[in-house]
This record gives structure tokens, C-alpha cells and sequence, in this order.
């Protein structure tokens, strides 16, 4: 009898650790409003909706081209319902063909909701890339994605 008690500690005392550490913080909301950096300058090269497997994420993507030639990655209206997987690492990731072995992280997502900015990272150049994804690093799946080609089926920073 003694035995069975200390199993079934041991064993609570596994799941509440896990809960703490994997499931409870990926419940949180968090909301997150990053500024739109707005000037007479800055020049909107592209503008989509991400898609989503299952509509549990949605957002749109807008790339600009800044007044001092950075570029800006700006993930409006983001909505992640909390029906997706617990991930604890959610990517954001410039991708060729989708593949994020060779994406480039622009950084993790900041929140479950709002308006999000990254910057490309200087030395990088945005036509070595075709799509944008939504990447679940632990579960290796893709959450979201969109291509960033031009209607003519050219990269869109090759106009």
C-alpha cells in the first residue's frame, strides 16, 4: 500500500510540473501593440494575408521600405486562438519554398494578439527569400505562411 501512495506523488508531482512548465504559460494572453512607424517616406512593398492550416492563426503581413532603407516586417490584426498546440517557441522566419531549415528568424512572436514589427537584419538581404512563416520550432509545424512574389511570379523585390 505504501508503494502505490508514492507512485501516484511521484506521478502528480510530474504532471504538475509539466503543467507549469509547458502547458500554463502558453494559455496566457498577451497582447501586444507595437507602433506602426508611419512617415511620408516609408514605401508599402507588399501587403497579404497569412494563411493558416486550420484558422487558428490569423494576421496579415505588411513590408515596407523605410526613409533609411531598412525594412520592416509588421504582422497586423494577429490572432492566435488558443485551440492551436502549446508552443512555447513560435518563430517568425523569412523562408525559400517554405522551407524553414533555411529561414532566416526575424525573431520569436511577441504575442497572441495585436501588431507586431521586425526588421530584416542588416547584411540581409530580403530577395534571398520567397515566403514568410509562422513556425512552431517545438512541434515543427507551419502555423501560418504566406509567399511574398510579385502577381508576375517574380520575387517581389526583384521590380
Amino acid at each position: 500500500m505504501p508503494r502505490n501512495i508514492l507512485i501516484i506523488i511521484a506521478g502528480s508531482a510530474l504532471l504538475i510540473m509539466v503543467w507549469i512548465t509547458y502547458i500554463e504559460p502558453g494559455l496566457k494572453h498577451i497582447k501586444i501593440e507595437d507602433p506602426y512607424k508611419s512617415n511620408i517616406e516609408s514605401e508599402v512593398i507588399f501587403e497579404r494575408p497569412l494563411l493558416s492550416q486550420k484558422n487558428d492563426f490569423n494576421a496579415s503581413v505588411i513590408i515596407t521600405k523605410e526613409r533609411d532603407e531598412k525594412i520592416l516586417i509588421r504582422l497586423e490584426n494577429v490572432k492566435q486562438k488558443l485551440t492551436l498546440p502549446v508552443c512555447r517557441n513560435i518563430q517568425v522566419l523569412l523562408t525559400l519554398d517554405y522551407d524553414p531549415s533555411n529561414g532566416l528568424v526575424l525573431g520569436n512572436l511577441k504575442g497572441t494578439e495585436g501588431n507586431m514589427n521586425y526588421f530584416l537584419p542588416e547584411g540581409e538581404d530580403i530577395k534571398n527569400y520567397d515566403s514568410i512563416m509562422i513556425w512552431c520550432k517545438s512541434y515543427k509545424t507551419d502555423w501560418a505562411h504566406a509567399p511574398i512574389i510579385a502577381p508576375e511570379n517574380k520575387p517581389l523585390f526583384l521590380r
